[in-house]
């Protein structure tokens, strides 16, 4: 399994995307790493490390997207940067999976343009790790869409759900939905609507206050 990762993505790069990447190494024999972003620096920051050298190759991509960035930078103005070069791998079938903590509106726009959606999803979304007092919940739409049509939220509880049983290992998901207060009638018309699409998914259990997540009430 090869992984690209951006080498410069985050708040502190080269360092953190770097040494995840070797610390990764370590704990999978079968993994190996793609380091996408400018191959000097990279290079500089691997010295640091001692790693098996077979497993661990770079891509020179010498733009970096900042975060001050706008979402189209990748596609318009940085198309040699280590966010359209790693997604385009990805694409290509180079690699099995491409890693970033960069941009995250560069990030949702790249991989809309050259990935594309899955059959008949509406929008992509963007989904959040919460950790709760019974292991680890997902957090689906975390900051993608500002307005959403009530069949948008079945679409992404069912996503939800199916990445939650498939990655994290959740043999029967509950999905609840994030509202003003747990009653169905609670919020806009939009919320209700969705509501009674929700209804239609036998795992869904209705709405659930803030609180509710860090409970592990739902998944």
């Amino acid at each position: 399994m090869v992984i690209a990762v951006d080498a410069v993505g985050g708040d502190h790069f080269p360092e953190n995307p770097v040494s995840g990447g070797v610390m990764a190494l370590e704990e999978n024999n079968s993994l190996e790493i793609l380091f996408v972003g400018p191959v000097d620096l990279i290079e500089k920051e691997l010295e640091k490390y001692s790693y098996d050298r077979n497993r661990v190759n770079i891509l020179d991509a010498p733009e970096v997207v900042t975060m001050d960035d706008p979402s189209s930078a990748p596609v318009k103005s940085k198309p040699n940067s280590s966010i359209n070069l790693g997604i385009k791998a990805l694409k290509s079938g180079t690699v099995n999976g491409f890693v970033s903590a960069g941009n995250t509106g560069a990030l949702l726009m790249a991989s809309t343009l050259f990935l594309g959606k899955l059959e008949g999803v509406i929008r992509p979304t963007i989904a959040a790790i919460f950790p709760t007092i019974n292991g680890v919940r997902l957090l689906v739409d975390a900051g993608a869409n500002l307005e959403l049509k009530p069949e948008m939220y079945f679409q992404f509880a069912k996503m939800g759900s199916i990445y939650a049983k498939e990655i994290m290992g959740i043999k029967d998901p509950k999905i609840g939905m994030l509202n003003i207060g747990s009653e169905p009638e609670k919020g806009c018309e939009v919320h209700r609507e969705a509501f009674k699409e929700l209804q239609k998914l036998p795992n869904f259990l209705g709405n659930i206050e803030g609180k509710d997540i860090l409970s592990g009430k739902i998944d």
